[in-house]
């Protein structure tokens, strides 16, 4: 009698499981029946003219998240039906309308040095955004700030920098891409009280430029034994001079909060690495 009784009780819970999930997945009453893919759309974006919660995209798409392995597959252009399987939400594609009226445009490949494009197909969401937030860390060392390059003044003597401004930092001592970040306050284990490192937020990334420092490149070999690789003497008067470094100059490539005077420099060293985000609910 006892297993009889589990029995029941499992087959109930998974009925309602199953219930509970099916019930989840609700189409926003104006959710377009036909879309059309545009340059600059994301998997996230589409999902969310369709569904209250984004992130159960996997389901709207009919597979699970391993079988969208490429989100790069799916293109501008191509047109998108919303339709009802078994009483159930799935978008899919309707291939012969999207080669029937012209929308899937042709890409004329050629030899090329160096492919910099981030790829033709659309992406899951927003990766150039979001990287910065999921694969750098945000705690990091003190005497890493320390030591660290810093901004230290941009266009027309502002303190507030944005995205296409050429900025100046100390410090900076190979070219690159370099995350911009400030501390905001010390993590200390809440047991032993011990000191952990500090919390930072990263605000937004500039890239160095080229230069030519004439004042480096003319300094003596005397000098150059007794200096850092990066500074020179600059005389005051006849009988003092000073170690004097120059500022390097940078582009700001993105600011997703603002960029301020003081700001410290991480250098990114991620570059080549493929960063897709797949948004999926938990498996448990």
């Amino acid at each position: 009698m006892q297993k009889h009784i589990i029995t029941l009780l499992c087959a109930a819970g998974l009925a309602i499981s199953g219930q509970a999930a099916a019930a989840a997945l609700k189409v926003r009453p104006d959710a377009p029946q036909r879309y059309v893919v545009k340059q600059g759309d994301t998997l996230w974006g589409i999902s969310g003219k369709y569904l209250y919660s984004p992130w159960q995209w996997n389901r709207l798409w009919g597979a699970n998240r391993n079988a969208v392995r490429n989100p790069h597959m799916i293109y501008p252009g191509q047109v998108l039906v919303l339709r009802y399987v078994n009483g159930r939400p799935v978008l899919g594609f309707d291939k012969a309308a999207s080669y029937r009226e012209g929308n899937i445009p042709v890409v004329k490949l050629a030899p090329r040095v160096r492919e910099m494009s981030a790829g033709y197909g659309i992406q899951t969401v927003n990766v150039n955004f979001y990287r910065m937030f999921m694969q750098h860390p945000q705690v990091i060392p003190q005497m890493q700030t320390q030591d660290a390059p810093r901004l230290i003044d941009g266009p027309d003597s502002r303190m507030l920098y944005s995205k296409g401004d050429r900025v100046y930092a100390y410090g900076i001592t190979e070219p690159g891409r370099y995350l911009v970040y400030r501390a905001v306050k010390d993590i200390t284990d809440p047991d032993t009280k011990k000191y952990l490192g500090q919390e930072v937020v990263f605000s937004g990334i500039v890239s160095t430029l080229p230069y030519t420092n004439s004042a480096l490149d003319a300094r003596s070999e005397k000098d150059a034994e007794s200096l850092p690789n990066n500074e020179y003497y600059t005389r005051l008067h006849p009988l003092v001079k000073v170690p004097t470094q120059t500022a390097q100059p940078l582009v700001v490539e993105e600011a997703v909060s603002e960029v301020r005077k003081g700001d410290f420099l991480l250098k990114m060293t991620d570059e080549g690495d493929s960063f897709q985000m797949m948004p999926h609910a938990p498996s448990r």
